[in-house]
């Protein structure tokens, strides 16, 4: 997207959502325009919200935890809280 523009330029097409490597070329087409000492440009990063990473990244740690206890159980069942965590896994 171009700020000046009403709207996106389209600028190729791409396959199997590659679309990155066709981007960084024509920001760099673009760029290689304007005089080698130019520094005033904008470029603003496509990618997913760090809250959103972050608690897909928790939850998998989460998992990770409770797959740790349920082993954790196995090789102790005299523990009672991995015993009840053991039998609530296994409830699900």
């Amino acid at each position: 997207m171009d700020g000046l523009q009403k709207g996106p330029i389209s600028i190729s097409k791409f396959e199997d959502d590659n679309w990155i490597p066709v981007a960084e070329a024509e920001i760099q087409n673009r760029i290689s325009r304007y005089d080698s000492k130019e520094i005033r440009f904008t470029l603003l990063a496509v990618c997913q919200k760090l809250k959103s990473k972050a608690g897909f990244h928790i939850k998998e740690l989460e998992q990770k935890k409770l797959q740790t206890l349920v082993q954790l159980s196995k090789l102790d069942p005299t523990l009672a809280e991995l015993a009840q965590l053991n039998e609530l896994v296994t409830q699900l």
